[in-house]
């Protein structure tokens, strides 16, 4: 008796890829991706262990990112007022790909070292186009609340997320010390046609 081989599922392409609002539906792939070492920034990826209690309390962690606290913690432990985010995840079909955190005005901290959007693509799927499509979505994101320019930034040593802007009209204006930490960042500028 031969034993029936189960069809892979082909890998998602860019074209495909949507923005949602983060949801129980992609948890298993969103801890499948944090077990790639998927993470954003510069932030350390999660430890076995702290994937583990995403995983167990996973309606918990999503409330936890979904909240918004009203403020921006500096280095140094100096908390500041924030500006209004929103988080949204780039899915295709049950395919966690990445996530963008979208604010919609900057403050004097985020317009020297934070800009409008931040973003990350899992490690298994980087260097395919989704972070291209992933910052795509985020200027039609832009244009429907009604901004006509994105600043985005990038660290220097960043190569491929500095492709990714320029591929989406990002000029260059300076680079500045990044106030985060990280080192030399880049800042670009995207003007957004009407139909961005």
């Amino acid at each position: 008796m031969r034993l029936a081989r189960a069809r892979a599922t082909p890998p998602p392409t860019p074209g495909e890829a949507r923005l949602v609002r983060p949801s129980v539906r992609w948890r298993d792939s969103f801890v499948a991706a944090l077990e790639e070492g998927f993470r954003r920034g510069t932030r350390p990826p999660l430890r076995p262990r702290e994937i583990a209690r995403v995983a167990r309390h996973f309606e918990a962690h999503l409330a936890e990112r979904t909240r918004q606290t009203g403020e921006i913690v500096l280095p140094g432990g100096r908390r500041v007022e924030g500006v209004p985010v929103s988080l949204h995840w780039l899915v295709a079909g049950e395919t966690f790909i990445g996530e963008l955190s979208f604010r919609h005005r900057l403050n004097d901290y985020l317009r020297l070292s934070g800009g409008h959007v931040g973003y990350g693509v899992r490690p298994s799927l980087m260097g395919r186009g989704f972070g291209t499509r992933l910052l795509a979505l985020a200027k039609v994101e832009a244009r429907r609340i009604g901004l006509d320019a994105l600043l985005v930034t990038c660290h220097d040593d960043n190569p491929a997320s500095a492709r990714v802007i320029e591929a989406n009209g990002g000029v260059l204006e300076d680079i500045v010390d990044d106030i985060f930490g990280g080192g030399p960042l880049r800042r670009y500028w995207i003007r957004l046609s009407p139909s961005a």
